[in-house]
């Protein structure tokens, strides 16, 4: 009986390491992802001026 607790205690060890391994793992990857669609207000800003360009040449081009 107390062989067997033992056992399944030590399976049960296994498999919460696994589990926190896999959790780290997945923790990092999320990170990653997060880092990649973040971007800074300077990106913006730019982001912004180029659609203003964009509209602004439209505009030009409309009227022509």
């Amino acid at each position: 009986m107390e062989v067997m607790l033992g056992i399944a205690l030590a399976i049960s060890l296994i498999i919460i390491s696994v589990m926190y391994v896999k959790i780290r793992l997945l923790t990092m990857e999320i990170s990653r992802i997060k880092s990649r669609t973040e971007f800074s207000d300077e990106e913006a800003r730019k982001l912004l001026r180029s659609i203003d360009e964009l509209k602004r040449l439209k505009r030009l081009n409309a009227f022509r």
